[in-house]
């Protein structure tokens, strides 16, 4: 509940109604502080009929000015593409895109079995190699109840501790996928995949299908390709969660691999 959230702040903006006399709410903000200097943007919601008078601007300022107060040096916040609107405000108070992603909402994937007796699970030995990728790639984000949090050195630790994260390990590693089984939201648990990265399609959708499975059968085996048996049992199994959640960088790679499900 925003309301009752621990660093947080709700706002709304109200007025009088012209009948009645009472103050109705028109518009509301709210903003979380994330790590030690973030605040994340959200909720904006403004009545339709009292758009367009500088309510949502005056918000986000407000949101803004309580950050800075509290210290933070980054305010950050989502925007759908296809939300016009918004996007040309953002530009107005100055936010700039810093990455594009992709949320899709599946049944289930394609089985591709290929590759995957090299995908891992993490472990703390792993953490520098999958630290130094990770800096290496201009998508250094992961989402936690639409939140996108800034992935540090801590989040990776903490991450693999809990088996969250696993790994395309080639020699060199190719590929990264970060899961959360313990997300809630709209009055259910999900389970997410909350970071995506790979060097090729078929990489991508190797650790999709591994993490969906592990999901599905919670433990680390995987049927091996040539054991009908074993897939069958996998293909049928039934599974708490009618759908799987998926957020991603906008890639060329990830986009293909969503698109075809």
């Amino acid at each position: 509940c925003w309301i009752n959230e621990k660093d947080s702040l709700l706002l709304v903006a109200q007025t009088m109604d012209s009948i009645s006399y009472a103050n109705k709410i028109v518009a509301m903000i709210h903003g979380k502080l994330c790590h030690k200097n973030m605040i994340w943007v959200e909720g904006i919601r403004v009545h339709p009929e009292y758009r367009e008078k500088g309510i949502a601007s005056s918000l986000i300022k407000n949101i803004l000015t309580y950050g800075k107060d509290k210290g933070t040096t980054l305010a950050s916040l989502i925007v759908s593409i296809d939300n016009i609107e918004s996007r040309k405000l953002m530009e107005k108070l100055d936010f700039n895109p810093v990455s594009r992603w992709i949320f899709a909402s599946i049944k289930g994937l394609k089985n591709i079995y290929e590759y995957c007796h090299i995908i891992k699970r993490a472990e703390i030995k792993d953490q520098e190699r999958i630290y130094n990728y990770l800096t290496g790639s201009k998508y250094t984000r992961y989402v936690n109840s639409w939140r996108w949090y800034i992935l540090t050195n801590y989040d990776l630790f903490r991450m693999i501790k809990k088996g969250q994260i696993y790994f395309f390990d080639d020699q060199n590693i190719r590929g990264i996928v970060i899961i959360d089984i313990t997300d809630f939201w709209n009055g259910q648990d999900n389970y997410r995949i909350v970071y995506l990265d790979g060097d090729s399609k078929e990489i991508i959708s190797s650790m999709l299908e591994y993490c969906i499975f592990v999901f599905y059968n919670y433990n680390n085996s995987y049927p091996q390709k040539d054991n009908k048996e074993q897939k069958d049992k996998y293909e049928t199994k039934d599974n708490r969660n009618e759908r799987v959640q998926i957020f991603c960088p906008d890639t060329d790679f990830n986009f293909s691999v969503l698109s075809d499900q």
